[in-house]
């Protein structure tokens, strides 16, 4: 075998150390095993394993064209190799390219005499040296999935990891839609000529004209009707484009409008934790498995609770106490460590009897909403004097900032009648259920464990 990489460098290439063993490299060996017994289970099942340290021993040969020159190549490879005698460093067989195993040098070096090669003026060494893995996992390669709200991912490793994610904000408006519509009853409103609209009843995609547009409310029953002016909303977040194949909201279909933005009726403005009439609200990402995954008995530690007639365990979660908010093609972005990167800031000011409001720290060529007390909005140039038409208002507006601003939110366990989301993000091996804000998009890394 030759080309082994060690800490990204090419063993062969730039030490001339061709390694043809690596004897143990796909043994682990069990070192204890934790079984439980379930009433109506037959027979005890495993529920942990415990495994002994890894060691993998690296033999090869090490080619030069003169002794000096082996010598070199010798005392330069051990100088690289003992760099991992007190820290594990990333190794990949070729054989594996898609598997790092962790390991430290263990032990001394073997070195043996200096032999003619194979080739011809080429000179031979034998050379070996021990890798012990603390960690006897070996890990997969890494992994990034995006969501548009809700969603679901699969381990496929062997053991329990832990994922990190990128929250990002966004911000939706209902603009003329209205809650409690009776049965017959509808909702008009004054359209704009070449704009969009989205009517949560029967998910209709309706054409404006510069005419009054109404939607008739008969269902049978009494209902709440979102309004969104789909071509004043703009450009959508970078990971809905990538899901909806379109870059703008106008272009999305009724149903892809729903997918993106849920079944619950809104006033106003709403953004990811902050609501224009409601105020703030926890947000964040929870897991959860159910039956339909085989660890599911396994998995103890977490609460399980009943959704219906299915039985699910809630197995790790981050909320928040925040607002992130998104304009156009700006966004501001939460890691799962509550570093928060600020893009967008919300502000009360107050216009004057000319309807104008002051901004400052805006960056030049972007837009702002602004907000009225019954939740009414507008899409503004940014500006530093904005003309609103609301005279002598308080007023909400939302704007980009012209340098970004950095801040911390701290995690925290979210618990409720049912639930009890352990403050992590942990994926259990087979498939794991993503629930969240349905305005929220995300992506979320993690690297599987395999043996």
């Amino acid at each position: 075998m030759a080309g082994v990489l060690f800490n990204g460098t090419d063993l062969k290439a730039t030490y001339g150390f061709v390694v043809n063993q690596d004897s143990e490299r796909d043994t682990a060996e069990l070192d204890s095993r934790e079984t439980q017994l379930y009433d109506g289970m037959n027979g005890a099942h495993i529920h942990d394993n415990g495994y002994k340290t890894r060691i993998i021993k690296l033999a090869g040969q090490i080619y030069a064209s003169s002794v000096s020159q082996l010598r070199t190549n010798v005392n330069a490879l051990k100088a690289f190799l003992s760099a991992a005698r007190s820290e594990a460093k990333p190794v990949v067989f070729p054989d594996e390219p898609d598997r790092t195993y962790n390991c430290k040098i263990y032990g001394r070096f073997v070195e043996g005499r200096v032999l003619n090669g194979p080739v011809h003026n080429a000179l031979v060494m034998t050379f070996g040296c021990n890798l012990i893995m603390p960690d006897p996992f070996v890990n997969g390669e890494e992994q990034e999935i995006d969501f548009v709200g809700g969603g679901s991912v699969e381990n496929p490793g062997a053991v329990e990891v832990e994922i990190s994610a990128i929250l990002y904000g966004d911000t939706w408006s209902n603009d003329h839609g209205e809650a409690d519509v009776i049965n017959g009853g509808s909702v008009s409103f004054a359209s704009v000529n070449g704009h969009k609209y989205y009517s949560s009843f029967g998910d209709e995609i309706i054409e404006g004209d510069g005419t009054e547009k109404t939607v008739t409310n008969n269902s049978g029953e009494t209902i709440d009707i979102l309004i969104i002016d789909l071509t004043k909303k703009g450009e959508l977040a970078p990971i809905m484009q990538e899901e909806f194949g379109v870059t703008d909201a106008d272009e999305l279909t009724g149903p892809q409008v729903r997918e993106i933005v849920g079944d619950n009726y809104w006033e106003g403005v709403r953004s990811v934790g902050w609501n224009s009439q409601e105020g703030s609200e926890d947000f964040g990402l929870s897991l959860e498995i159910d039956q339909s995954n085989d660890h599911f008995f396994l998995c103890t530690a977490y609460v399980t609770y009943m959704d219906g007639e299915t039985q699910k365990k809630v197995v790790g979660g981050l909320h928040f106490s925040g607002e992130l908010h998104g304009i156009d093609d700006v966004r501001d972005q939460l890691e799962s460590d509550g570093t928060l990167t600020r893009n967008i800031k919300r502000e009360e000011k107050e216009t004057d009897g000319s309807g104008n409001l002051s901004l400052s720290g805006y960056a030049a060529g972007t837009n702002c909403i602004v907000i009225k007390s019954d939740g009414t909005c507008q899409k503004l140039a940014a500006s530093a004097s904005v003309a609103t038409g609301w005279n002598e208002e308080t007023v909400t507006v939302l704007y980009v900032l012209e340098e970004a601003e950095t801040e911390t939110l701290v995690p925290f366990v979210l618990v409720d009648t049912t639930k009890h989301y352990p403050a992590k993000l942990e994926l259990i091996q087979g498939e794991n259920y993503i629930l969240t804000d349905s305005i929220l998009t995300y992506k979320v890394i993690y690297t599987p464990k395999h043996l």
